[in-house]
């Protein structure tokens, strides 16, 4: 399946020809029409690039969060001191 970016693409592109057949033909109302469409999915493909970007960086935060949970679980504080425990080994405070 191809991404939806590029699907909002071809969809811009296909829009741009309609529009050009459009003013070819003298058709104002329908090139009007067209040019909102075209509009609109301009629109929609920002804020898919928006999406997109947020997505990524709640992916790289995810990962962190999941890095700092593994690494809390292999702590053991003996009163005193955290040590770190990795594979039965107990290493530096």
């Amino acid at each position: 399946m191809e991404p939806i970016s590029a699907t909002v693409s071809a969809a811009l592109a296909a829009l741009r020809l309609a529009k050009e057949v459009a003013k070819n033909r003298k058709d104002a109302d329908l090139s009007e029409k067209l040019q909102d469409a075209y509009d609109r999915i301009a629109d929609i493909r920002h804020q898919i690039f928006s999406l997109e970007d947020e997505n990524r960086s709640l992916g790289r935060e995810n990962e962190e969060l999941k890095e700092s949970l593994r690494f809390k679980g292999e702590l053991v504080f003996d009163g005193q001191l955290y040590w770190r425990v990795v594979d039965g080994d107990q290493q530096g405070p």
